[in-house]
C-alpha cells in the first residue's frame, strides 16, 4: 500500500455503500445494517486522520501510525449518480444547496468557515 500509487474508491447509493481497493470490493454498508445509510449530502475528506485507541480510520495496526504522516494524491474524481437530478450544482456555485448542506459544509471548527444552516432543516 505505501510503495505505490492504488485506487481507493467508494459508491454511495441509496441501495447501500460499497468500497473498493484497486478495484476490488473491500467492503459494504447494506440498508440491512445496524446503523442507516446516510442520505444527507456530504463531504468527501482525504486525510491521515487517526483517533482514539481504537485506531477507527488506522486500522488494526494503529500502533504503526507514527506522526509526522504523509500523504500524496495523483488524482481525484467524483461522479454524480445517474438518478441525482440535483448535485452538483449545474453552474459549480451553491446554488442548488440546501440548508442541510450548507450545515455539514463546515462543520471542521478549525477550518475557518462559519457554519451555517442548521441540520435537518
Amino acid at each position: 500500500v505505501r510503495a505505490d500509487f492504488h485506487n481507493y474508491a467508494f459508491e454511495w447509493l441509496p441501495s447501500g455503500i460499497t468500497w473498493y481497493f484497486d478495484g476490488e470490493k473491500v467492503g459494504e454498508h447494506l440498508p440491512s445494517d445496524a446503523l442507516p445509510i446516510p442520505d444527507l449530502s456530504t463531504k468527501i475528506m482525504m486525510n491521515l486522520w487517526v483517533f482514539n485507541w481504537l485506531y477507527g480510520f488506522g486500522g488494526r495496526e494503529g500502533k504503526n501510525n507514527q506522526y509526522p504522516m504523509h500523504n500524496e494524491y495523483e488524482w481525484f474524481r467524483f461522479y454524480k449518480w445517474d438518478f441525482d437530478s440535483s448535485y452538483p450544482c449545474a453552474d459549480g456555485s451553491t446554488s442548488c444547496l440546501t440548508a442541510d448542506d450548507m450545515y455539514l459544509t463546515s462543520n471542521n471548527p478549525c477550518d475557518g468557515i462559519p457554519q451555517t444552516g442548521t441540520r435537518n432543516g
